[in-house]
């Protein structure tokens, strides 16, 4: 007999169908904060520019992802995303230093670029090679989206809603 015979195969292929199936029971902590995260994008806080509470959680998972899974930035792609971020971030403050930028100006750049950091840290360490996490994240992506047509609509997205608006959820 042969190893891989065809029901060997199909059978292979039932249970990794089976571990796709979600149910709440074998949803674990990380896995729920992966489908909430996106979900509370429609949360902002004005603070010198606009924080959205999404940017925030991120930033307080980044340390205990760090200490628990950070090795796995040193990968080839992580690691040459993350230099190119901290190559820009150095090229935007000795421009702006240069440049005399003030303070609230200059502080909303820096921001984005550390918190763009920042995300993508905490989402490679939580999503890669975990197909699950990533069909909750994009899920709660959409479904964030389609909170924040109702919660908070961009003057676009009130004169054409399908478009950018609720629709930005559905697709």
């Amino acid at each position: 007999m042969s190893v891989t015979s065809p029901e060997r195969g199909s059978n292979t292929q039932q249970v990794v169908a089976e571990r796709m199936v979600f149910s709440p029971i074998r949803l674990g902590f990380l896995d729920v904060v992966v489908f909430i995260i996106p979900l509370l994008r429609f949360v902002q806080i004005e603070v010198v520019g606009r924080l959205y509470l999404t940017e925030i959680l991120l930033a307080l998972l980044l340390f205990p992802l760090l200490a628990t899974s950070g090795q796995r930035l040193s990968k080839r792609m992580p690691l040459a995303f993350i230099s190119l971020l901290i190559l820009w971030l150095t090229a935007q403050v000795v421009s702006d230093l240069v440049r005399l930028i003030p303070f609230d100006d200059f502080s909303r750049g820096w921001s984005k670029i550390v918190f763009t950091l920042i995300n993508f840290c905490v989402l490679y360490l939580l999503l890669y090679g975990k197909p699950k996490r990533l069909l909750l994240f994009i899920a709660g992506a959409a479904l964030g989206d389609i909170i924040m047509y109702y919660v908070a609509p961009s003057h676009h997205g009130v004169t054409y809603p399908w478009k950018f608006g609720y629709g930005l959820g559905m697709v």
